[in-house]
């Protein structure tokens, strides 16, 4: 409802310009036409890196996200998504720096969430397994569950990592089969 009273705002802006003097409803019309380009622009980088990224064309897109994110106006699944795009051309410390900045602001949970587990995915890519894992624990143990943050604790348990006192080791035995994040249900 919000958007159409804006639409009918301007729309009757440009009729009273016009009505008043041409070159005044020019001057209102391209006054207007800017602001709607400078509003939409980093979502319209973020629509083209999109393609891209669905193409397989992750460094195009990483290019793309990058110009939307530096418009200080990006929305924060678009931020994610230069995360994801990031991950995708090996740059996982710029990945984690990105999720970090995103994550200083007040977010909804579940957009925080998110950063968070795609976080943890870059710090497991680093090698950072303790840091990783405490993401994952945390969200966990939050209460937020789903089937992607199954998967990263999942990486866990493919790769042998057992976890001790909070600490992670590995081990070439096989897992116990009494992993706690795979609960029953």
């Amino acid at each position: 409802m919000g958007a159409l009273v804006y639409v009918i705002l301007a729309a009757a802006a440009v009729f009273m310009s016009f009505k008043a003097n041409i070159i005044v409803g020019i001057a209102v019309t391209a006054a207007l036409t800017a602001y709607v380009i400078y509003s939409k622009y980093p979502d319209i980088w973020a629509i083209k890196a999109r393609s891209a990224f669905a193409e397989g064309k992750f460094a195009e897109a990483k290019r793309r996200y990058k110009k939307a994110v530096d418009t200080g106006r990006a929305k924060p699944s678009t931020r994610i998504e230069y995360a994801d795009a990031l991950m995708r051309t090996g740059n996982f410390e710029d990945a984690e720096q990105a999720l970090n900045n995103l994550l200083r602001y007040k977010l909804k949970p579940e957009i925080a969430n998110t950063a968070k587990m795609r976080r943890c995915m870059a710090y497991f890519k680093q090698n950072n397994l303790e840091e990783a894992y405490n993401d994952a624990m945390e969200i966990y143990e939050s209460g937020y569950k789903n089937t992607y943050l199954y998967s990263l604790l999942g990486y866990f348990k493919g790769e042998n990592i057992h976890w001790g006192n909070g600490y992670p080791r590995y081990s070439t035995r096989p897992t116990d089969g009494n992993d706690e994040y795979c609960g029953s249900g």
